[in-house]
């Protein structure tokens, strides 16, 4: 389980930028915001050490998901401050969210928020290069996302998993010192 307190009000806040700050995408879904999300939480956690809602995330069908994004959601549509709209073919509907008020930015840190529209610059600019084929990149940042598929189906991914891959995030996630790792060591 996480170590982290998860803040609903900073979760919704969150999902009312993300939903207006893509509106104008064709394929926003929910599928793309929850991604945003985690991607989000998880690299600033790895930059910063810590999240910014603190939700618990589980691998889901579709993606990484916050555990109480049902419910917030459900919250907002009543507030009247989200509408989902349908998408889909029939057989395969999602519910859109478009945001119906602005968010309250103030209950977030510079620090928050930039990597918030990091995260959004690389989810927009990877749309992009998918429409042109000119070949994927990691667009108009060095954003590396974090690695949800290694979670198994429905179990919570862990905040450490943002540190896979750094070997001073490794160390510090098993609690080794940098003077006790093997290459600091020496034969």
């Amino acid at each position: 389980m996480s170590s982290f307190s998860p803040d609903d009000a900073r979760l919704k806040e969150l999902i009312l930028h993300v939903s207006a700050r893509c509106a104008d995408w064709d394929d926003f879904d929910p599928f793309l915001l929850e991604r945003i999300l985690f991607q989000s939480d998880f690299l600033h956690f790895r930059e910063h050490g810590t999240p910014i809602t603190g939700q618990t995330y589980r691998r889901g069908l579709m993606g990484p998901s916050p555990r109480g994004m049902a419910r917030v959601l459900k919250t907002l549509a009543r507030d009247f401050a989200v509408q989902e709209t349908p998408l889909g073919d029939g057989l395969h509907v999602r519910r859109r969210p478009r945001a119906l008020r602005e968010a309250d930015l103030g209950i977030f840190d510079g620090q928050e928020l930039v990597t918030v529209e990091e995260v959004i610059a690389f989810y927009r600019w990877n749309r992009l290069v998918g429409e042109t084929g000119r070949g994927a990149g990691a667009g108009p940042s060095d954003l590396v996302e974090v690695p949800w598929e290694s979670a198994g189906l429905r179990e919570e991914i862990p905040y450490a998993l943002a540190l896979v891959g750094q070997a001073q995030g490794l160390s510090l996630a098993l609690g080794i010192a940098d003077s006790a790792r093997p290459e600091a060591i020496g034969p």
